[in-house]
This record gives structure tokens, sequence and C-alpha cells, in this order.
């Protein structure tokens, strides 16, 4: 994929990586959805102090994120592209759309 070879597939193999980057907490949901995992990321959003989850679904190809009593949910989800130390990206396609995450824990959704 392009991009430096910082673009990766929306797939289980991924969620480590994206883990580590965000500096963010993993764990395995006790569900299984089209025969694939489901995973919860928990970081802080460090300007308002708020926990930010992440619930990621690659086998339906959706990421949901909540911050406090706001939730965004973007299907269609194919490819992450991982910025160290940086941010996040969730990339819907066919697009437009994405949900990105910041390692300060900051959301921001289109699509």
């Amino acid at each position: 994929m392009g991009n430096g070879g910082k673009d990766r597939p929306y797939d289980e193999a991924v969620i480590p990586q994206v883990a580590e980057l965000l500096g963010a907490s993993v764990s395995e949901r006790p569900l299984a959805v089209q025969g694939g995992r489901v995973f919860e990321l928990r970081l802080r959003n460090r300007a308002l102090g708020l926990e930010v989850l992440l619930t990621l679904w690659p086998s339906l190809r959706r990421v949901d994120a909540r911050v406090g009593d706001v939730l965004a949910i973007i299907k269609g989800i194919s490819r992450v592209t991982l910025e160290p130390g940086v941010e996040v990206v969730f990339w819907k396609e066919p697009g437009p759309g994405y949900l990105l995450v910041t390692i300060t824990g900051k959301v921001s959704a289109v699509g």
C-alpha cells in the first residue's frame, strides 16, 4: 500500500500495532461476529481527562469510538494508516470517510 509503508489492511493482525502506537490497553470482547473477533482499546483523552473507548470489528469493517457520551461509528473500513508518534487513521473505502485517533486521545470522524 502507499504512504511510505504506513498503511495496513484493517484486519486482526493490525490491532496490536494500533494499540501500541496509541499507548492503549487492548482486550478481546467475549463475542465473535461473522467468524471474527472483536477488540476494545482504551486510552485517555488528555485534554478532557475522559476515557476513549475504541471498539474494533475487523470482520464487519467497523470502528466505534466513544469519548464521554459522544459516540461515532464508521463502517466500511478497509485500511489503517499508522503515523508513529502522532495518530492512527481508519479509512472508509470507498470514501469519503475516516476515523482518526491521536496519541493524546483526540478523535475525529468524517463519513
